[in-house]
């Protein structure tokens, strides 16, 4: 784990005992400033014992890697290694292409009880699956699509080119909303590059590779069977790249985001990863306060990225569909969670929420400030006079009130408020 901030608190919750004495399910929580970096490693080599499903949470962000060096099934031993994702970044649904491999695998984690996978579009789930639990899936057909009802994480696990050669692993990036339009390699070898690539089916026409529009066309292309929304290719592209030189892949697309992955093998060993973006490109997100008091007017500020249309839900189901968003003079009835939700990629998704609390009225009896023998609603006074009083809410609401009384003879007592007011 690398720090990118200064004070920063992690806290790891291993999976399995850790070297230096750590035991599996209890917390070890380090403090890194910025450019500081904490490994933890299993206490033992076996690969049931590593640390998947290991949860590591801090106050800043942070960038977690994961690597191991010796990885091993049926070939020679071999490192492998990715910069992970935070959970908030991983999916429902993937498309993982075979890079044509005899040893090749998806590691489908979860983070939620009851998951349940599919494959191809199919209505029955292949398995049910607890947070904790990793299902392994080999991989011998050109593209299997993924998808489940509660996010997962997917890692892909290939060799090089034949049984007894190195393997090569990545962190998958979801499909929803997520890539670039622009991306740039650098090979570093002589090394073969077969690149993957997964884009709506609309937008493989459009690809730019080193500046040439014929290295990479439409008809490279097929469309994924279970969801011809995207289509998928793979094609070897050393031709098109000289060695340690620079790969630009650009689509001109407005739409065209896609996922580019690299697989570069030689001599029996490989390297694999992803290089385009892991982040949703369509973005909504509120940014204003969560708690009001009767009688304000709430405006819902935001901020979008790459949509055209937003719509606000409100917690009774009805929506708002032209901005700005304003709710006047708000009751307690309104309490409750918002959303922000558009139209991107290929349906309606909820882009942000809300929990929105509103205070009041503010109850309380209080005693007229400078008035011993005065009391008002109901009665009557013993001097003519004007005040103003404030009813002090526990809630941060405050209600004011100017109060104007009139002679009408001598009464004591005490003023009995009821109040809605402002914020302040």
């Amino acid at each position: 784990v690398v720090a990118t901030q200064d004070a920063t608190t992690v806290t790891f919750v291993p999976s399995q005992d850790i070297k230096g004495g750590g035991l599996a399910g209890v917390p070890v929580t380090v403090m890194l400033n910025r450019g500081q970096s904490y490994a933890i490693e299993s206490s033992s080599p076996n690969a049931d014992k590593h640390l998947r499903n290991t949860w590591i949470t801090s106050d800043k962000p942070i960038a977690v890697n994961t690597s191991d060096d010796s990885v091993y099934h049926g070939g020679n031993y071999d490192l492998v290694g990715d910069q992970i994702v935070p959970v908030d970044l991983i999916g429902y649904e993937y498309l993982a292409l075979w890079n044509n491999t005899p040893r090749e695998y998806l590691y489908i984690f979860p983070i939620e009880d009851n998951t349940e996978i599919y494959f191809n579009g199919s209505q029955n789930s292949i398995r049910k699956v607890n947070a904790g639990d990793e299902c392994v899936y080999p991989l011998d057909t050109p593209a299997v699509y993924v998808h489940a009802d509660k996010p997962i994480a997917v890692f892909q696990l290939a060799c090089a080119n034949n049984n007894s050669s190195e393997f090569g692993g990545t962190m998958l990036p979801h499909i929803s909303c997520t890539g670039s339009r622009k991306t740039v390699y650098k090979r570093n070898s002589n090394s073969d590059i077969v690149i993957t690539l997964v884009v709506r089916t609309d937008c493989t026409g459009d690809f730019v590779l080193n500046g040439n529009a014929n290295c990479l066309t439409a008809s490279d292309f097929r469309e994924m069977t279970s969801n011809n929304y995207y289509s998928y290719c793979r094609k070897n592209v050393s031709q098109y790249v000289p060695a340690n030189g620079l790969m630009t892949i650009e689509n001109t697309n407005v739409n065209g985001y896609y996922q580019l992955g690299v697989f570069s093998s030689s001599s029996g060993t490989c390297s694999y990863g992803y290089f385009s973006d892991y982040q949703q490109y369509a973005t909504a997100t509120f940014d204003m306060d969560d708690t009001y008091c009767t009688g304000d007017d709430i405006v819902f500020n935001f901020t979008v990225e790459n949509l055209d249309e937003v719509t606000l839900v409100l917690p009774d189901g009805s929506t708002m569909n032209r901005p700005p968003f304003v709710l006047n003079s708000v009751q307690t009835g309104q309490a409750g969670t918002y959303y922000l939700q558009g139209e991107v990629c290929n349906g309606v998704q909820i882009l942000d929420e809300i929990d929105i609390k509103i205070n009041g009225p503010a109850t309380e009896t209080v005693n007229l400030l400078g008035c011993e023998e005065a009391s008002w609603h109901g009665f009557v006074f013993d001097h003519d006079m004007d005040t103003t009083v404030i009813i002090h809410n526990p809630n941060d609401c405050d209600s004011i009130f100017n109060v104007h009384v009139e002679l009408a003879g001598s009464y004591q007592g005490n003023l009995g408020l009821v109040g809605w007011g402002r914020r302040g």
